[in-house]
């Protein structure tokens, strides 16, 4: 019993000195092996980027956009990502959110795909397209003549007025010119201020009916002098042309089945004689 109860201990020892040892080597090696992966990510050039693409880009210069890239990274909120730096394939983003882009408001958004077994990038860049020209013109440099709501308004003086192209989504992203006309379509603001690039002309609700009067009016074939926002309480855009009646739209709905109304008066004699069309109520017509 005395031989057999040694051995037993003696061999449950050699049993837990064993285990010791593999337990021991199992956490050296998974120590190892996360030092590895720590250190190939952070410390070698295995994630370090070898090439960058830019597609998509026209009046951009992709060099202009590599760096925003690189300033989103160095900027990121994550301790990690900023840890790892901005060449580091693993810290790049799949797309840029609005506000990233903001610097640059020709951007209408960027995506980025990751080729890690080649350590390249590809970004892809989708640019606003412009729609129309906005002018924010002198408050005060317009007046009407007449006590109706329907009168001549005309421009007393064009001082400090600033113009911006903006995309059919009503943001402005690049300086433009004005132009009478209807070729650039320029509307013609006296009712706000000046805002900054990358700013959305009109609150949102306007836009997309804004959008349909200058398809409208691109579709009408009018001879067209002014495009106005005289006063933005008023919600109506009011078009002067050189050959027939002053036009008023509202903002509060879309004005596509305007565009029939206004070839059907156009074709009628004596319409160069008419004063105003005013489609200010849905679905209604008036003119005189």
């Amino acid at each position: 019993m005395e031989v057999g109860a040694y051995l037993s201990a003696s061999q449950k020892k050699r049993k837990q000195k064993r285990t010791y040892i593999i337990l021991s080597l199992s956490i050296l090696g998974i120590c190892f092996l996360v030092f590895g992966i720590i250190w190939t990510i952070f410390g070698s050039s295995v994630f370090k980027i070898q090439s960058i693409t830019v597609r998509g880009n026209t009046t951009i210069a992709s060099d202009d956009i590599i760096a925003l890239i690189h300033s989103s990274v160095l900027k990121s909120k994550n301790p990690i990502v900023t840890y790892l730096g901005d060449n580091n394939i693993l810290a790049w983003p799949k797309t840029l959110s609005a506000e990233e882009t903001a610097s640059l408001p020709q951007l209408l958004n960027i995506s980025l795909e990751k080729y890690y077994m080649t350590r390249s990038v590809v970004i892809n860049v989708t640019q606003r397209k412009p729609f129309a020209v906005w002018c924010f013109m002198s408050r005060g440099s317009n007046a009407t003549m007449g006590d109706s709501d329907i009168t001549m308004t005309y421009a007393i003086e064009e001082t400090g007025e600033s113009c911006s192209w903006f995309s059919d989504d009503g943001i402005m992203f690049e300086k433009g010119f004005d132009a009478e006309g209807g070729v650039l379509m320029a509307i013609h603001d006296y009712s706000q201020n000046a805002l900054p690039l990358d700013s959305p002309i009109l609150p949102d609700r306007f836009i997309s009916n804004l959008v349909s009067i200058v398809n409208v009016l691109r579709g009408s074939g009018l001879n067209i002098k002014e495009i106005m926002l005289n006063d933005i309480s008023l919600e109506e855009i009011r078009v002067t042309t050189y050959d027939g009646p002053t036009i008023l739209f509202s903002l509060r709905f879309p004005a596509d089945a305007d565009l029939l109304v206004i070839k059907n008066i156009m074709t009628k004699p004596g319409f160069q004689k008419i004063q105003y069309l005013d489609l200010r109520t849905e679905a209604r017509a008036y003119y005189k």
